[in-house]
């Protein structure tokens, strides 16, 4: 019995909590019980006293009235008419014989006779106050004992006379024994009543929901750990902790093996940024080298035949669309290390998108493509002017590559606080669906196009937004398959219009 207390104790948190109550209900309905029981005791002795004192009373009361003998005893024949009266008689204290009793063979007998009958000879000689009662407690039997002086007609004085009783407390107050005996039950069956509802509370809420939650974290745990958990000894909480502080352990290992990983790859990273920025340079001296000597070459076009010339502009094209793929990935390296920076400062944005309209001339006039630019004849803006002017080239470039006829429109003006460039082409468009991704780096659509016009990094409008951003402003693009589109810039900069 023990055993199994100590194993419930060691393994259930519903029964840790349950004893406990249980242990208080049960004393305090011992206690209830205990004061009741005494209150109902103290008031059952006050009602036998009261009901002593009222028969002493009559007993004065009858006699002062007719003081015969004969009329004393009727008297006290009469009292046995009460039920809770099992015993009463009148005793002469000089002759200590016995004058009335309710048992009548009694009558003119020696007191000592009474003891058959009555635990209170032992009160004759403790009373020493007229008419106070005295008494002898037997269960619910109270034997009592009263001193009364009565008026003797004979000796025309007054005697001095002993009356005993023993009162039934039980039927003296069976009303108030009952009630108390109901209040008892009710105080007993509503502490157990309220003890099962504790009971059934705790286990329906608290430790159902307790035992979900431990189900739960075992089942973190076992996923983190990758194995099934062993049951270990203790109670759902010791369960939860247990399994709390394996997770967090299994935590902290998988964080440090993350940042290991991070490191790792951080410089693995920049390894590989230093081996792009060492190749780039490394590329940038002979294909700028290359592209230098090709255009001088081209300079002196009478020297050459028409073979010639095409073959120094094919030589030329490629090394600065080589040269524009390698800066493309130095930007990106410098932006995925978190160095590419900005230096704001007051530039004229018109000049800027003359220059990427005029960088473009050629391209477009090749192709039969107009370049027209609306802006103010000035525009100040604070910017970093080595980056917008790539920003402009891209989007301008863009646009010239993926037009093959009409106008490409260069629009700038200042707008809500905001200065606004778009980029309106008349080129192939692009599909709602890969609008979405239109900003990632590496990405590239239509697969027709990019056979026919060639293929780039797919890093031109990934920099363009990034150049963007880092001025804190935005993007924002319009097209239709097909018809055009449209690259709106917005940069969040104070300007001077003139």
């Amino acid at each position: 019995m023990l055993s199994r207390f100590a194993r419930l104790w060691r393994t259930s948190v519903a029964f840790k909590l349950s004893t406990p109550i249980v242990v208080v209900g049960v004393v305090l309905v011992v206690v209830i019980y205990w004061v009741v029981r005494s209150e109902g005791r103290e008031l059952t002795q006050k009602s036998a006293v009261r009901l002593a004192n009222l028969l002493v009373d009559s007993i004065v009361l009858g006699a002062q009235i007719n003081g015969s003998n004969s009329n004393v005893v009727r008297l006290v024949n009469a009292l046995g008419v009460y039920r809770e009266l099992e015993f009463v008689a009148l005793i002469d204290e000089r002759s200590q014989t016995i004058l009335a009793a309710s048992k009548n063979r009694l009558i003119n007998s020696p007191q000592s006779a009474l003891a058959e009958y009555t635990l209170a000879l032992p009160l004759l000689a403790k009373i020493d106050r007229l008419e106070n009662v005295y008494f002898i407690e037997e269960g619910s039997r109270y034997h009592m004992a009263a001193r009364i002086k009565l008026y003797d007609p004979a000796t025309v004085s007054l005697r001095d006379m002993t009356i005993i009783f023993v009162i039934n407390a039980q039927k003296a107050s069976g009303e108030l024994a009952s009630a108390l005996n109901l209040t008892i039950w009710v105080l007993i069956i509503s502490i157990l009543s309220m003890l099962f509802a504790s009971s059934w509370v705790q286990q329906r809420v608290l430790f159902r929901r307790l035992s979900k939650f431990e189900s739960l974290i075992a089942s973190e745990v076992e996923q983190l750990t990758g194995s099934k958990l062993v049951k270990r000894d203790g109670d759902e909480i010791d369960g939860i902790q247990a399994n709390f502080l394996t997770m967090l352990q299994e935590k902290h290992e998988a964080d440090v093996e993350r940042e290991m990983a991070l490191e790792a790859a951080e410089a693995s990273n920049q390894a590989k940024s230093d081996f792009l920025a060492n190749m780039s340079h490394e590329l940038r001296t002979p294909l700028n080298s290359i592209i230098g000597f090709s255009k001088r070459i081209l300079k002196t076009q009478e020297n050459l035949d028409e073979r010639q010339v095409h073959s120094l502009g094919v030589i030329s094209r490629s090394g600065e669309h080589l040269l524009q793929l390698i800066n493309d990935v130095l930007d990106l390296t410098k932006i995925d290390a978190g160095r590419m920076e900005i230096s704001p400062r007051p530039t004229d944005l018109t000049q800027v998108c003359r220059y990427a309209i005029e960088d473009q001339q050629e391209a477009a006039h090749s192709k039969g493509l107009r370049l027209t630019l609306h802006a103010p004849e000035t525009l100040v803006g604070e910017v970093d002017e080595l980056r917008i002017r790539q920003v402009m080239l891209n989007l301008v470039s863009n646009a010239v590559k993926y037009s093959e006829q009409g106008e490409i429109v260069v629009a700038l003006r200042y707008v809500d606080d905001a200065i606004e460039i778009c980029v309106e082409d008349s080129g192939i468009g692009i599909k709602a669906e890969d609008q979405k991704r239109l900003f990632k780096r590496f990405e590239q659509f239509d697969m027709q196009s990019r056979m026919q016009i060639g293929r780039g990094s797919g890093l031109g409008l990934y920099i363009v937004n990034e150049f963007v951003r880092l001025h804190k402003g935005w993007l924002k693009v319009e097209s239709e398959y097909g018809r055009g589109s449209r690259f709106y810039v917005y940069l969040p900069s104070k300007a001077v219009v003139e």
